[in-house]
């Protein structure tokens, strides 16, 4: 793809799939041999007739919906009448009606025929993000950013059930196909499952880190597909919420998943520019897919303090994993739970590691990975953690919306501290170890007086806030907003904004201060990892490099002056060396990498003319991918591995 797919559709029969991509347009591909056969302008909001070949699409920040042939892209009826941007659109089972939400609040009801408006229905005070039918069509079910589901009459436009219970905006939903049952994504990665006939929520789990963009039923009902901005897709059990399988291979947002018609594959769509298919089973990967699950993803990690030489990571399987910076040597494995592990951080002394899990805070001693002590008070997952400059005390925060700090010692709480009016995503000591900073869904950040608890200020911003880090000498405090993708600078002393350089931080997800204090290292939703001089007082890019999505990084020097970062991302945990040429000037190497495999195929050719040549020590699943790539012109796998052409990380 050119650009990043917005969404997919698959036509009723499952021989087309038409793909929305951002900025450039529609492209349609036959599902027989995936090639290309026809391309149209558009590039926003797509669906596909399930009675004729005819496709609805609406280009970005439109509020126009244009209808025409899937193949010709001959215009037969243009809808027009939302004031403002249309978000979805959904057919009716019989193709009669079309469905299509706006951020005007309302939807509205069409007819297929005559491109006739039927009914307006208002009853929502937020932007509706999605609508879909039910699946005889009597019925649709809308979502909104004003956190409710509603069920409406496809005959009247009467409104019919209100769905209460998600505590953020709804972006997602589905009808189960037999109708009777509704599932919901929310944006703090929560999914509902509710009874579409009375409005009973039946099950509430944690879905994604994030967003759920998009929900799909299996054909049969049994499983339900999500996905999210980690670039993961999820299979659930769809009558007890249990986890089957994890799909990994997508290196950024994945906006859209659907079952084909049969239910044998699942297709996807990503901000990676790819789509891509699966093999579907009963929750089993298949080993001649086109992508494998893994057996859990790093969501975080932390560098050992003073001199960087080892590295923690946290597993979404629950397993905490000490290594050597440099050689990338396993040394420990600590198992938690199966909860996945939210935060962890390395004492001030070394001899120590904290973790988060579940509603716990747990301490691990590093030599032998026996668990020293338990901190039990969070009544929600918690999500955060730090230690302070002594070692003596811990500060943790999470979904209960307090942050509270604990006497590692005795292990008991000496605060809770509560102001946050949602989940709390960071917490950090000031490096003299006086202040507490925290920050989260709720738009704020708060510093409070570490000795007493006490508030001192609260800074509001207009998205939820994921990170907040001192610079080395206490005078910056700098918070992120996700959703605006801004770097803002405080100073703690006043809670004021400091006027770095104004808004050149867009897109930004994550970032760390160097262990001088002069460069700060960011990475964005664009894949960049960025340097960024701070010592003249204003922010000054000098160095960027693509090293794909980037959802935390950290930053040492050793003791012989050499520095180390280690990122995460989506699936894997990378330990980089950065290294300073000259002055100003800087590249940066690769040392190892753990977790999901990357395959490359940038101008690859593996098979040559010779007999000898030939693919060594790849899986099924990546032979199939170089051989759709054009990597593999004539396939010649040998079974030794003395020779490997093949590139993989």
């Amino acid at each position: 793809m050119e650009k990043e797919v917005l969404g997919c559709a698959l036509s009723y029969d499952g021989k087309l799939l038409a793909v929305s991509i951002n900025e450039t347009g529609i492209d349609i591909f036959s599902t027989a041999t995936w090639i290309r056969t026809a391309s149209h302008s558009g590039g926003g909001v797509i669906a596909i007739s399930p009675t004729t070949r005819e496709l609805a699409k609406s280009r970005q920040k439109s509020s126009i919906v244009e209808v025409g042939d899937i193949l010709t892209d001959k215009l037969r009826l243009v809808l027009s009448g939302h004031i403002d941007e249309v978000t979805s659109i959904a057919y009716s089972p019989d193709g009669s009606l079309i469905a299509t939400a706006s951020k005007d609040t309302t939807l509205r009801l069409w007819s297929t025929s005559s491109g006739e408006s039927l009914h307006t229905l208002n009853g929502h005070s937020e932007c509706v993000n999605r609508v879909a039918f039910s699946p005889i069509g009597s019925q649709l079910v809308s979502c909104s950013e004003d956190k409710t589901l509603r069920t409406w009459s496809a005959q009247s436009g009467e409104l019919l059930i209100v769905f209460n219970g998600h505590k953020h905006g709804v972006v997602s939903v589905s009808y189960s196909p037999d109708g009777r049952k509704l599932a919901s994504g929310a944006s703090n990665g929560g999914i509902g499952f509710w009874d579409a006939e009375t409005g009973e929520n039946t099950l509430g789990i944690v879905g994604h880190v994030d967003t759920v963009e998009c929900l799909a039923f299996s054909p049969n009902g049994h499983q339900i597909a999500s996905c999210g901005p980690s670039g993961t897709i999820c299979l659930w059990d769809s009558q007890n919420g249990e986890l089957l399988n994890t799909l990994t291979g997508h290196l950024f947002r994945v906006t859209s998943v659907d079952f084909s018609p049969e239910g044998d594959y699942i297709v996807s769509g990503s901000w990676d520019w790819t789509v891509r298919l699966w093999k579907a089973g009963e929750g089993k990967s298949s080993p001649d897919g086109f992508s494998e699950s893994d057996t859990g993803g790093w969501g975080c990690v932390a560098l050992s303090p003073s001199d960087g030489k080892y590295i923690v990571t946290g597993n979404t399987n629950g397993a905490i994993c000490i290594w050597e910076t440099l050689s990338g040597n396993l040394i420990t494995t600590m198992t938690s739970s199966p909860d996945s592990i939210q935060a962890v951080v390395f004492s001030p002394c070394g001899k120590r590691v904290a973790s988060v899990s579940g509603h716990d805070v747990q301490l691990w001693c590093t030599q032998t990975g026996e668990c020293l002590q338990i901190f039990k008070g969070h009544t929600s997952y918690g999500f955060a953690i730090a230690f302070s400059p002594s070692g003596h005390q811990l500060v943790s925060g999470g979904q209960d919306l307090t942050v509270r700090t604990w006497d590692v010692g005795v292990g008991e709480p000496v605060f809770i501290l509560e102001g946050h009016t949602d989940v709390v995503m960071e917490v950090v000591y000031s490096p003299s170890g006086h202040q507490i900073a925290s920050c989260g869904d709720d738009g704020t950040a708060r510093i409070w007086n570490a000795a007493t608890g006490d508030l001192l200020f609260t800074m509001n911003h207009p998205e939820g806030i994921s990170q907040a880090i001192y610079s080395m000498d206490g005078q910056d405090l700098i918070t992120i907003s996700p959703g605006d993708g801004i770097l803002r600078c405080w100073d703690p002393q006043s809670g004021q904004p400091i006027d770095r350089q104004e808004e050149i931080y867009l897109n930004i997800i994550c970032c760390c201060f160097s262990p001088d204090g002069n460069l700060v290292a960011s990475g964005d939703r664009e894949g960049l990892f960025r340097l960024w001089d701070r010592s003249t007082g204003a922010f000054v890019r000098v160095f960027q490099s693509m090293i794909g999505l980037t959802l935390a990084i950290q930053w040492k020097q050793d003791s012989e002056g050499m520095h180390y970062l280690a990122t995460i991302d989506l699936g894997s945990v990378r330990v980089w060396k950065l290294i300073e040429k000259e002055k100003g000037s800087y590249s940066l190497l690769l040392l190892w990498s753990s977790g999901r495999k990357e395959l490359s195929l940038e101008d690859a050719n593996v098979c040559g003319e010779s007999e000898g040549d030939g693919a060594v020590g790849l899986s099924p699943i990546d032979l199939e991918l170089m051989k759709q790539r054009g990597a593999i012109t004539e396939l010649k796998v040998r079974s030794d591995s003395n020779d490997n052409p093949a590139h993989e990380e």
